[in-house]
């Protein structure tokens, strides 16, 4: 089983769970997705079942080339 997860949005409950139980996740924009869709031959309409095989298949071939989101939470800073 992948511990690999992409998202279209850098924050959100969904994303801090996931982070929270020591998923990878990935956050790829919209229109970077649209660009990848021509990489499978398909530039047409939006297909959200298309789109996440397109996703899946990125994120398992070029996730070296993808920066892993750390976390959605601003950081606080601690005064003693």
């Amino acid at each position: 089983m992948y511990s690999r997860s992409v998202s279209n949005a850098p924050t959100g409950p969904v994303l801090e769970a996931l982070l929270e139980a020591g998923r990878t996740v990935f956050v790829i924009a919209p229109h970077q997705i649209k660009h990848l869709r021509r990489r499978y031959g398909a530039a047409g309409n939006k297909d959200d079942r298309f789109d996440a095989d397109v996703l899946a298949d990125t994120v398992r071939t070029d996730h070296h080339r993808l920066r892993p989101l750390t976390s959605t939470l601003p950081r606080q800073s601690r005064c003693g």
